[in-house]
């Protein structure tokens, strides 16, 4: 076979593919709109064989006037008409005997109403009263179309009373009826109607809707503007709430780590500013000692020893301080390795209370201790470093004792899954707009920043680093002029700490 052939070939099998395709096609909307008016068709059907079924059994024997339900009907009337009939004129004019008359009728689907010389004086629940009294003759051919009425007149009284039996021909229910399928019919498109444009409005509501308003939120978020929450509406399925939440989630993670990066660069700006500060100070005192030295100035090996032992001790400063900020920027950034070993916890302080007591003896100031913890607890804890929170805190103490008779107190007590250290002084306090600041980096509680009392003001921030790192708090109360109390905490729970 040639390659036209070929060609050819192929192009009849394609085309007759399209057309057997195109076929079915056409013979599956045919089947369709065929099953569409068969279902349509029975459903009329079957909803028509109902009606007709129970409506035939309930109202055709009505147009009989001869079957049993219409004959005890009409024994009914009788034996109300014979009662009436024997009643005194007395009773004839009283309104409740015709109103217990009609309860009894009411219980058979029946109802009556009474004339006095051609005037309305009563009729049941149901009848159109100011009509009858309008125009009864008219009132009477209306309601003839449902009912058969009897009257009947009561004797030398001027009281006619009428009785309508229920009824329904043939013509009415044919009516009825064509009104019903035609209100099904009518319902029924209106229903399609408003099926397919709930449906539209619903995948709108539900699906172009949330998409749009994630479109603005993700131009928002691109543009920089991290403000406007992402809320789903009351209506969305479960999907597209779970969707939202998330993108809620992720604005405020990104907020947040913008607000952190803020305060990161703010943090860093006032870091390298509070360090060049410090370190600037002892650095221009050594250099002026230095040049003193050199230009003459310390003249005698007194002056020469003096000038070499603040250069010394402006040395050590720095050094201090260069070391603090090595270990607060390791704190800082959690590269601090901790070693959280189990120790008797009791010792521990012990051994700590016996050796201030040595060096705050030496300074003339009073050490008072007490463990009132749990005895020999055992509790995992990096004794190096919490050893540094104690150094700071008692050092930081001791620089700020001004009475006669220094104090410093230690009490060690347990609350809940916490143990809690209390170390106070008697020393100036704090103001109390201050006290909040004092673990904050590079606080001194001074504007001047002043260094002669030896402090770098990253002691009680590193604390606190080291205090967060055993899961526990720290925080501290003062008075002026009475002394200042620091807090801190230790976890019992391991998972806590690191």
């Amino acid at each position: 076979m040639s390659n036209r052939d070929l060609k050819n070939y192929f192009n009849d099998e394609l085309q007759r593919e399209l057309n057997e395709r195109k076929t079915l096609q056409e013979k599956y909307r045919r089947y369709n709109s065929f099953m569409v008016i068969f279902s349509i068709f029975v459903s009329i059907s079957v909803l028509a064989s109902i009606i007709l079924l129970f409506d035939y059994q309930v109202l055709k024997p009505q147009d009989d006037r001869t079957n049993d339900q219409f004959t005890q009907k009409t024994a009914i009337v009788s034996l109300e008409l014979a009662t009436l009939l024997n009643c005194d004129y007395q009773d004839l004019q009283d309104l409740e005997y015709y109103v217990r008359m009609d309860m009894r009728l009411q219980e058979h689907d029946m109802k009556m109403f009474l004339t006095k010389n051609e005037r309305l004086i009563y009729a049941s629940n149901g009848l159109d009263e100011s009509m009858l009294r309008k125009d009864l003759v008219f009132g009477l051919d209306m309601y003839r179309q449902e009912y058969v009425i009897e009257k009947h007149a009561i004797p030398e009284s001027g009281y006619n009373i009428y009785f309508l039996l229920p009824k329904t021909d043939s013509m009415i229910f044919r009516k009825s009826f064509l009104v019903f399928i035609a209100t099904i019919f009518l319902i029924a498109t209106i229903f399609r109607s408003g099926f397919s444009h709930s449906i539209m409005k619903r995948i709108y509501r539900n699906m172009v809707d949330p998409l749009e308003k994630l479109k603005v939120a993700t131009n928002n978020i691109r543009a920089g503007n991290l403000d406007e929450p992402v809320v789903p509406e009351m209506h969305y399925n479960r999907e597209l709430k779970d969707t939202f939440r998330d993108f809620e989630k992720m604005r405020q993670q990104l907020k947040e780590n913008k607000m952190m990066a803020q305060q990161y660069e703010e943090n860093r700006k006032d870091l390298i500013s509070n360090i060049s500060h410090d370190l600037k100070t002892p650095i221009a005192s050594i250099i002026g000692y230095v040049e003193g030295i050199y230009d003459g100035i310390a003249d005698t090996p007194a002056k020469r020893e003096r000038y070499m032992q603040i250069i010394y001790k402006k040395s050590l400063d720095m050094n201090r301080l260069v070391n603090d900020l090595i270990l607060f920027s390791k704190l800082d950034v959690n590269k601090v390795a901790f070693k959280f070993d189990k120790m008797n916890f009791q010792i521990y302080m012990e051994t700590l209370f016996e050796e201030y007591g040595i060096e705050l003896q030496e300074n003339q100031i009073e050490l008072v201790s007490r463990y009132q913890a749990t005895e020999n607890m055992m509790l995992g804890i990096d004794a190096k470093q919490l050893r540094r929170v104690f150094n700071n805190i008692i050092g930081n103490a001791m620089k700020h004792l001004n009475k006669e008779n220094k104090a410093i107190e230690i009490v060690v007590y347990e609350e809940r899954d916490e143990v809690v250290i209390r170390i106070s002084d008697n020393g100036v306090g704090i103001p109390k707009d201050k006290v909040d600041f004092i673990f904050d980096r590079f606080y001194k509680g001074d504007p001047s920043r002043n260094t002669e009392v030896g402090s770098s003001g990253l002691g009680l921030s590193i604390s606190k680093q080291i205090v967060l790192a055993h899961g526990g708090r720290i925080w501290a109360t003062s008075e002026v002029g009475e002394g200042t109390i620091v807090y801190f905490t230790i976890s019992k729970k391991e998972e806590k700490r690191g």
